[in-house]
């Protein structure tokens, strides 16, 4: 009844033209950490609880964030 998974994720990004503001070229890496617990109610109906926490690092600090998703799901499987 129970499932649980964790995944991580990290991307890099090279662009090849120089931002016209900041007259740099900019380069990104992203790292994303992710956790999901869901249970099945029934064997139709389950519900979901997701997690997930990431960092874009770039040389360019307008694109720098930091982000903090926090998701909860209810799921019917029409059969």
């Amino acid at each position: 009844k129970w499932a649980v998974s964790v995944g991580m994720t990290y991307q890099q990004s090279n662009y090849d033209a120089r931002d016209f503001l900041f007259a740099d070229t900019r380069r990104d890496r992203y790292y994303g950490v992710d956790a999901v617990a869901s249970y099945a109610i029934t064997r139709e109906f389950s519900v979901r609880g997701e997690a997930v926490l990431s960092r874009n690092s770039s040389n360019i600090d307008l694109y720098d964030y930091k982000r903090g998703m926090v998701a909860i799901k209810l799921r019917y499987d029409f059969k």
